[in-house]
């Protein structure tokens, strides 16, 4: 056993899941599901946000749903905490974890 971890390079789930895929360098556990493989072949010729998610959660499904292969055991997600005065408008992270303070106001 041991410690893994991945951070996106883009706010896709794509960049998560992509890790598990057969053949992958990134994938550690050597684990491969030819179908999880081809839902995401599926997804990323998906432009339709809404589609390409669903054809994610299937991938999801298959690696670790109630029925899935379960190749890993996450044991923590990164967490955080902020505070912000009720004036401040705009201030939100997005799926990269950043803060674009372009759009943050005060008033």
């Amino acid at each position: 056993m041991y410690r893994n971890g991945w951070i996106a390079d883009f706010p896709d789930d794509i960049n998560f899941l992509s890790v598990f895929q057969c053949g992958s360098g990134n994938n550690n556990t050597n684990w491969c599901n030819k179908k999880f493989d081809d839902l995401l072949k599926q997804a990323t010729a998906t432009p339709d946000t809404a589609k390409r998610y669903g054809l994610y959660k299937q991938a999801e499904s298959i690696l670790t749903g109630p029925n899935g292969d379960m190749p890993i055991a996450p044991i923590y997600w990164y967490t955080s905490a902020d505070q912000q005065a009720t004036n401040v408008h705009g201030y939100g992270f997005n799926p990269m974890y950043t803060v674009d303070l372009t759009k943050v106001s005060i008033g």
